[in-house]
């Protein structure tokens, strides 16, 4: 398969810092050697800095989502499979842009869902998947090139346990999926009976 590893080593608009690092030491552990051995045609690719040099986090986080939008399109374009490495969540919105994607399957210890008039601490990573479902930001998510939110009922959320209490009652008025990563796989069908043909995978390794 021809694979395309995009880097976006940002962590709170800091470039190469905090979990920024952690793209960069996947590729040192090993992973395109892994997949070269495996048969795959791999190339690595990193958005570079992006945003102004103030490095405002929300400006320079939706910066990144632009650019990994078009990185993941190009992708595409090039008949390779997209893997986006990020040191944020908020990256997502993005990736689902870039893939066109319909649906989402998000696998977080954290539901995300905090929206700028529920977090207690304004932290914009908290707000990813509340962002990519189009509950929040959506001024800033309409500059991202082919971005289109993603219905709830095409949302999976799995492995969700820490959860703010405003999280918890907006997950209750939302037709959002949730599931175990042991029976994650017997709720796809779920997603499809909703529309679901594109879906974006998001892993966080929290």
């Amino acid at each position: 398969m021809k694979l395309s590893i995009i880097l976006a080593p940002y962590d709170s608009g800091l470039y190469h810092a905090g979990f920024g690092q952690g793209p960069d030491a996947i590729i040192a552990g090993g992973l395109v050697d892994e997949l070269a051995l495996r048969g795959h045609d791999v190339i690595v690719e990193d958005i570079g800095e992006v945003g102004d040099a103030q490095r405002r986090e929300i400006a320079t986080g939706f910066a990144v989502c632009r650019a990994v939008a078009t990185k993941v399109d190009m992708a595409r374009d090039d008949e390779r499979f997209p893997i986006v490495l990020a040191g944020n969540c908020l990256i997502a919105a993005g990736a689902v842009a870039g893939d066109a994607a319909d649906s989402i399957i998000w696998i977080d210890q954290h539901g995300d869902l905090n929206t700028p008039e529920t977090s207690a601490y304004g932290f914009l990573d908290g707000m990813a998947l509340a962002t990519t479902l189009g509950l929040c930001w959506r001024p800033m998510t309409s500059a991202i090139p082919g971005f289109q939110a993603i219905d709830p009922s095409r949302c999976m959320l799995v492995d969700a346990r820490d959860l703010d209490p405003d999280e918890r009652r907006l997950l209750e008025t939302l037709p959002i999926i949730r599931a175990q990563w042991t029976d994650a796989l017997d709720n796809v069908g779920k997603l499809k009976a909703a529309g679901a043909a594109q879906a974006h995978l998001h892993l966080d390794l929290d």
